[in-house]
């Protein structure tokens, strides 16, 4: 329903533009309250364990040194430990990885801007610096002209059609795993770094989401167990000299005794 009220809007606002219309009755209403509301599903990790990530990147690296690709294998580990758009990954220039204070900023989206329009930066585990850093040392075009972090075969950058999918896929069957989505990897960034004590405020910087309640919404129910664990912070300890049965006097203690 909403998929047809949504090109009902976009008819209108055409014949306005072309003339056809002075106006638009949807203009009158606002976009959010035009649509249907639809609850968004609570997602899963695509991928069950962490460690079956760890497999998939292993065998990226097997299939990247089996196809000469070995720039294939620094690009699935830098979508899986920054949660990055794959347009994201790909616009990346090596002037917005700081190795030093192990953030990378994201300004792209290919030769764009990002999705929201605004930059971001996003902290990179030690193993993603190590990564990089024998990436920079290996690639044979320096980040071609436009010094690129991950640019295509020929050095240039790749195209939003770029069929790099394959290559997840080719590794998720040799691992026995369910085929996923590159852009799957953002979902397991976000439920893993939430699953491993991270906090939604921090994941949603990481992310590059408009709001925290939209990081909550989408992700939230996957800290549950993590803000469990975190209630254990609050304590109220005892007195230093505790209350004894016999400091209440004789016939209060008998009372409690019995």
């Amino acid at each position: 329903v909403n998929v047809v009220l949504a090109l009902g809007r976009s008819i209108l606002k055409y014949a306005v533009t072309n003339g056809h219309l002075t106006s638009a009755p949807t203009d009158r209403i606002g976009r959010g309250k035009l649509m249907l509301p639809v609850e968004k599903p609570k997602l899963a990790p695509p991928v069950e364990k962490p460690s079956d990530v760890g497999r998939l990147l292993a065998e990226i690296r097997n299939i990247g040194e089996e196809t000469h690709r070995p720039g294939m294998h620094p690009l699935f580990a830098f979508l899986a430990y920054s949660g990055a758009r794959k347009g994201e990954a790909l616009g990346l220039r090596w002037s917005d990885v700081d190795f030093k204070g192990q953030l990378v900023t994201i300004r792209h989206s290919y030769n764009g801007t990002t999705k929201s329009g605004r930059h971001r930066t996003v902290p990179i585990p030690p193993e993603m610096i190590r990564i990089l850093q024998e990436h920079k040392l290996a690639d044979p075009w320096n980040g071609g002209p436009h010094l690129l972090v991950f640019p295509n075969d020929s050095g240039e950058m790749w195209s939003k059609n770029a069929r790099i999918s394959e290559t997840l896929w080719l590794a998720c069957d040799r691992c026995n795993l369910p085929r996923i989505r590159v852009h799957d990897l953002r979902h397991c960034y976000a439920a893993f770094y939430l699953m491993a004590g991270g906090n939604l405020y921090d994941l949603q910087k990481n992310l590059g989401h408009h709001s925290v309640a939209f990081t909550a919404e989408i992700y939230g129910h996957l800290s549950a167990d993590h803000r469990v664990r975190e209630a254990n912070r609050v304590c109220y300890p005892a007195p230093t000299s505790p209350c004894t049965i016999a400091s209440l006097g004789p016939r209060r203690s008998a009372a409690i005794r019995e």
